[in-house]
């Protein structure tokens, strides 16, 4: 299989392929078009025109957080685009501002032994360029396990079967990222929620959860994957330690979202 990522792996690379039981063109409809974009990632807006040089964006809407944010959105430019095949991005990390290296690559199957298996190929996700320290350094955690959950996300959405399951207790944090033997920093705080009750504030360092040390995403989320609305766990941040009381997954969207329809949308 060649590798078309146009840049040099560094020490902290990103690298992992899924493969998704359908055509190369439908997969990079998903990539490239403000449609699929948006219905993928769950965006508000986004941008990514098929041009070299060619700057692009990627939107959330974000409201309901403790920082008052109204917006998270990824920026940077287009480097490289053979269509059906790559798409090459200079990728600006949104929270330390580092020029990071991103490769969407689309590698078509191919019958084995003669038997036709229908449109199948793998999608090659190369992310390279992340720093070894500093904010960066937590933000190479953080893009790693939404890279990995994103994508297969998209597999299950393209090939018609359900995702990762809707966790069952929520805190109301948001992450940047985590780093070994420093824990996990927080990007944000959602209003109302568990972790805002408890005194957490965006900027802090969440070292342990119930004396269990906290080296990445993964850790926090096969801690609260386990826990039930109304358990609760001691946190230790880098300063103090803070009890948090998990809430349901009914609960935090009737704080934050309104029904209309049969549509959720945000309450303003």
């Amino acid at each position: 299989m060649a590798n078309l990522h146009p840049w040099p792996r560094t020490e902290n690379t990103i690298d992992f392929i899924q493969h998704i039981r359908v055509a190369p063109e439908v997969i990079w409809r998903e990539l490239t078009t403000e449609e699929g974009l948006t219905r993928w990632l769950g965006l508000t807006s986004a941008s990514m025109p098929l041009e070299e040089g060619a700057p692009f964006h990627l939107t959330w809407e974000a409201r309901g957080k403790v920082s008052g944010e109204k917006f998270l959105r990824f920026t940077g430019t287009v480097r490289k685009v053979i269509p059906n095949r790559l798409l090459a991005l200079d990728w600006i990390l949104p929270f330390g501002g580092d020029v990071t290296h991103l490769s969407l690559q689309i590698q078509p199957s191919f019958s084995m032994f003669g038997v036709d298996v229908g449109p199948e190929c793998d999608l090659w996700l190369i992310h390279s360029g992340f720093p070894t320290q500093g904010v960066g350094f937590f933000e190479f955690d953080g893009h790693s396990r939404h890279w990995r959950q994103g994508v297969g996300d998209l597999a299950a959405h393209l090939e018609e079967r359900p995702g990762k399951p809707t966790p069952y207790a929520l805190a109301g944090l948001q992450f940047v990222g985590g780093a070994p033997d420093l824990g996990l920093l927080v990007y944000d705080v959602i209003q109302g929620s568990p972790a805002e009750q408890a005194g957490i504030r965006p900027n802090d360092i969440i070292r342990s959860v119930e004396g269990m040390a906290l080296h990445s995403l993964d850790d926090f989320h096969d801690w609260i994957d386990e826990r039930k609305p109304g358990e609760s766990g001691e946190f230790e941040l880098a300063d103090r330690t803070v009890k948090v009381t998990v809430e349901s997954v009914e609960d935090a969207r009737n704080r934050l979202l309104i029904k209309q329809g049969d549509q959720w949308t945000l309450r303003r």
